[in-house]
Formats: structure tokens, C-alpha cells, sequence
């Protein structure tokens, strides 16, 4: 994935989760889905804490453009708005606030 960071062009890597292709009556040919047919792919990257609240105190969407290294498959583009960066901050902290604590590790006393 290829993202712009305070004028910066950086790149994360993606991992595809799961994907589903369905054809209503199209056909996959040569390898490559008719444009016939619906893809839905679910991917996870990692992004920052910082960037996050950078993108949820914006006005504007923040772009990023997903690449791959095989060349047959076709750069597209997408968007975080700032509303869905506020709700995975959100989220996150409602999920560390429902972890409990580990109890700290007391030292062994030495036996006489």
C-alpha cells in the first residue's frame, strides 16, 4: 500500500485475509476475472497511533493507493475518512479498557 505522510510517500505491506469472487453468468478467463463479476477482498496493514489521530483530526479523507508486485493486477485506490479513524481509536480504547491488568510479579523470597 502506498500512502503520503507529512509530504512523505511511504509504503506498508498488505495481507489478504480472505477474498470472494462472484459471476453472475461471467466466466473467469486467462487467469484474470471479467469485469462482469463482484471482488470483495478483506486486507489488514498495520497503521500507526499517530497516523490515526492524525487522519481522525482531519477535515479530509486521507488516500491511499494499493500496488502490488505482480504487474496483471491493477493498482486501485481507496480512502480512511476521518470518521472511521475516530472509530477504530474508539474501538481500541474500548477493548484495552476491558482488559484486565496483570498482576504484578512479586520476587521470590530466599529460604533460611
Amino acid at each position: 500500500m502506498e500512502y503520503t505522510e507529512d509530504g512523505v510517500k511511504k509504503y506498508t505491506n498488505v495481507t489478504n485475509i480472505d477474498n470472494e469472487t462472484s459471476c453472475d453468468g461471467a466466466h473467469v478467463y486467462a487467469g484474470r476475472v471479467s469485469p462482469d463479476c463482484h471482488y470483495e477482498t478483506n486486507a489488514a496493514f498495520p497503521i500507526s497511533k499517530e497516523l490515526l489521530e492524525k487522519i481522525a483530526s482531519s477535515d479530509q479523507p486521507f488516500k491511499v493507493l494499493f500496488v502490488s508486485e505482480n504487474s496483471t493486477i491493477v493498482p486501485f485506490d481507496d480512502i480512511i475518512a476521518p470518521s472511521e479513524a475516530r472509530a477504530l481509536l474508539d474501538r481500541v480504547q474500548q477493548e484495552a479498557a476491558s482488559v484486565t491488568p496483570a498482576t504484578k510479579a512479586q520476587p521470590d523470597t530466599p529460604s533460611k
